[in-house]
């Protein structure tokens, strides 16, 4: 599944949990499922993609229809003040819903949907990506293990032996240990069977003797944990693809609440930004969330917030905005300064981690390996580092020998050499000419994503040659060098994944201050040319 950014649009988050802080207690906010405005992966794919097709709302209509949801929600219980809101509507009790209750209005919710459609699948590319991976050890850098937040599980039928299945705990309890372990086989045998109809129709063998399979009910299987695109990965992609600060937000929670969280113990949880321990498990943090988005609304909900947060948890203990960030542990970047100090934070953190990884890099023994796989091996170790993957394109062409092939394959590219290593091997022989079968790896600091999507598409369109390509984690490739060193290369893999953690975050980090700089240039020469048109009217007045 994608990952699934499901946020109420009334930031009625669809968590049954409440946050609660020292003795007050907090409003209780029933969740309106309804009213979730950004679909889960199966939604989008019944929608589809083109009905999200269009541009994004601009921030300062993200970031009004933010501060509009929480005036709105504060308005719940107030009939009169949301009717007299022009922002906000009052939604009546029906079937859907137990209590009337305050919510924006259908056109922001709309609008808002529509901006979340087109970052899912402004995501759907790099999910893909992730969702390749299906080892937790490789899961890194752009990518990060975890369980899609808003998964349901799956309803299986709980097959059995069936002459059995009516046995209580009680009763399996009291067989002897010998019949207790031939049932438990019995029914692992039976188990495989998950759908209702196969079960009953099941029959299984033990040590010789057949049996019957039965059903004994049906259970939830969870589902499984898997490879998601990162936090900092999400936020970087949305932030390129034009996504509104409420877009980048409701992301924020769900990349938190699905990867960043999972899995964490209550120490870690706790020292996780985004985070909340709750009910024995690590979770996102909705408060989280809203703090992120007034982040990137540059502060523009800074005192709404204080009040929304005195009222959710009906208490008088904030009196600024920097408490609320304090208390729930997310770092306060809503303005430049602050932000540059966190976008320093991270640099550091990055530095360190890359100094780590090179070092682990540079124990890796070369004595032993070809000329052309150390190259490899440099730029295969640098891709890692930074968190990318690299291109491999395997072609099969005719060609005089092995070093013409993998000339060719370049030339039919538009590339050189020196963007990439390649290997060719003898496919067959046909008359004076043989075919060969290449591999080229391409270098993705000489050919960034747009070189690399030219090159491919304009050797695929060679009709003479046969092409294949994918995205290889560059470990895995380093792995399969001839001759390298094994134990040296799975040190360098655990530093390397930190160090693509950190760089990954540090570069979202850097985008986010571009964006906020552009901003306040744009807003800058706006200030300029408005007090310049102001002169000049009164000049000619």
């Amino acid at each position: 599944m994608f990952i699934s950014f499901v946020r109420d649009i009334s930031l009625r988050f669809p968590s049954p949990r409440v946050i609660t802080t020292g003795a007050h207690q907090p409003r209780r906010i029933s969740p309106r499922a309804s009213h979730e405005m950004l679909r889960s992966a199966t939604v989008l794919a019944l929608v589809g993609t083109a009905a999200a097709a269009g541009t994004y709302p601009t921030k300062a209509e993200s970031c009004s229809a933010f501060e509009s949801m929480l005036s709105c929600q504060m308005l719940d219980e107030k009939k009169d003040g949301c009717v007299a809101n022009t922002n906000c509507q009052w939604i009546l009790n029906t079937t859907e819903y137990d209590d009337p209750f305050c919510t924006v209005l259908n056109a922001t919710q709309l609008q808002m949907e529509y901006a979340q459609m087109n970052a899912s699948a402004a995501l759907v590319n790099q999910t893909e990506a992730c969702l390749e991976i299906t080892d937790e050890a490789d899961c890194s850098g752009s990518c990060g293990w975890g369980k899609d937040s808003e998964a349901r599980g799956e309803w299986v039928t709980l097959c059995v032996a069936k002459d059995y299945r009516s046995l209580s705990a009680e009763d399996f309890a009291a067989l002897d240990q010998n019949t207790q372990d031939a049932l438990t086989s019995m029914n692992e045998l039976c188990a495989v069977n998950t759908a209702w109809d196969t079960c009953e129709a099941a029959t299984a063998t033990l040590d010789g003797n057949e049996f019957d399979c039965g059903s004994a009910g049906s259970m939830e299987v969870e589902p499984s944990a898997q490879c998601m695109v990162s936090r900092a990965k999400a936020q970087s992609m949305l932030l390129a693809d034009g996504a509104t600060p409420f877009v980048r937000g409701g992301a924020y929670y769900d990349s938190s609440a699905s990867v960043t969280c999972y899995g964490l113990d209550k120490v870690n949880c706790a020292a996780t930004e985004g985070c909340v321990y709750e009910e024995g498990e690590c979770g996102a943090n909705d408060f989280a969330a809203m703090l992120m988005v007034n982040n990137k609304c540059d502060g523009s909900a800074n005192s709404l917030l204080v009040e929304y947060a005195n009222y959710r948890l009906n208490t008088t203990n904030f009196t600024t905005v920097d408490d609320l960030y304090e208390e729930f542990n997310v770092p306060a970047e809503y303005s430049a300064a602050k932000l540059a100090n966190q976008a320093a934070e991270k640099a550091k953190v990055a530095q360190e981690k890359t100094a780590a990884a090179e070092t682990a890099k540079a124990a890796i023994p070369t004595t032993n390996l070809a000329e052309a796989d150390k190259a490899k091996l440099d730029f295969l170790a640098d891709a890692a580092i930074n968190g990318q993957t690299v291109k491999k394109v395997v072609t099969t062409l005719t060609a005089d020998d092995t070093t013409s092939a993998c000339t060719n394959t370049f030339n039919l590219m538009g590339l050189t050499s020196d963007d990439g290593a390649c290997t060719a091997v003898t496919a067959r022989r046909r008359k004076l000419l043989a075919s060969y079968s290449t591999t080229v790896l391409l270098n993705p600091a000489k050919v960034d994503e747009t070189k690399a999507a030219a090159a491919v598409a304009k050797i695929q369109a060679d009709t003479s040659v046969t092409t294949t390509v994918t995205d290889e984690d560059p470990v895995d490739e380093i792995e399969a060098i001839p001759n390298i060193d094994a134990t040296a290369v799975a040190t360098f893999k655990t530093s390397a994944a930190e160090a693509a953690d950190a760089n990954i975050e540090a570069q979202a980090y850097e985008a986010e201050k571009a964006e906020m700089s552009a901003a306040s240039s744009v807003a800058a020469v706006s200030a300029i040319a408005t007090a310049a048109l102001a002169a000049a009217a009164c000049v000619f007045a």
